[in-house]
């Protein structure tokens, strides 16, 4: 297994061959939606399931769980650029909350550095002159890097800037209670909108999204389209295992 030391430096890799330095807040969707062989899908998926990854050919897809919050999806996309840059696993890959396995702990721990490297967190602790870590620094750290407010309070225990009361105190806290009245972006700790839901990104993708949007095929033909459309026995058996259907 991989140590924190290899896969610190292989988030800053990636940032860097994708033209970010080492302080800076990454668009890790939008990262996928500048490359030409990604395709990135939105569809609610079971409880038990964050998304899921696959290359098809010539094409690389990444699915996630449009049920879980924007911070959350966006800490998914970094999780299976691992699999698929780092580990370059051809085979698909469904990851699953809470499992334990060696390369499912190596891709979260790539997901954490990649959306925000040690450099920042210095960078960001210098800033505002952080002390002791209260709710409002981990909001704000939360919000700038744009990772889930849980993710935050992890990384921050990994990295032994908190400890475990203040860890288990921050990790069960109910984020939006917390932040509602405070005027800040909603949007990070709460699931996709209705109208994003059900969405892909990219070449094929966008002709999905055009006849869907022209009604000439139904929601129900959009979803499994969307799923099933790369003409992979994999990709379809992994969507029986993922996909919540109406």
């Amino acid at each position: 297994m991989k140590d924190d030391l290899q896969l610190q430096t292989e988030a800053v890799k990636q940032r860097r061959i994708n033209g970010y330095g080492s302080t800076e807040p990454i668009d890790v969707i939008g990262l996928l939606m500048a490359q030409e062989r990604y395709t990135f899908i939105r569809l609610p998926m079971t409880d038990n399931i964050s998304g899921m990854c696959i290359i098809d050919g010539a094409s690389k897809i990444i699915a996630v769980n449009s049920m879980m919050s924007l911070g959350r999806q966006r800490f998914t996309v970094a999780h299976e650029l691992y699999h698929m840059e780092i580990e370059c696993r051809g085979q698909g890959v469904i990851c699953k909350k809470g499992s334990k396995t060696d390369s499912e702990k190596e891709a979260d721990r790539f997901a954490s550095y990649f959306l925000l490297p040690c450099d920042a967190l210095e960078w960001f602790i210098e800033k505002y002159g952080v002390k002791e870590w209260t709710l409002e620094h981990i909001v704000r750290l939360s919000q700038f890097f744009r990772m889930s407010f849980q993710a935050i309070v992890y990384r921050l225990h990994q990295e032994e800037k908190i400890n475990d009361l203040r860890y288990h105190e921050l990790i069960n806290a109910n984020i939006l209670d917390n932040v509602k009245d405070t005027g800040i972006d909603m949007s990070l700790y709460m699931k996709s909108p209705e109208e994003e839901m059900e969405k892909s990104y990219g070449q094929y993708s966008q002709l999905l999204e055009r006849a869907h949007k022209e009604e000439r095929i139904s929601d129900s033909l959009y979803k499994q389209f969307a799923l099933e459309g790369f003409c992979d026995e994999r990709w379809n058996e992994m969507v029986k295992e993922a996909l919540i259907y109406d």
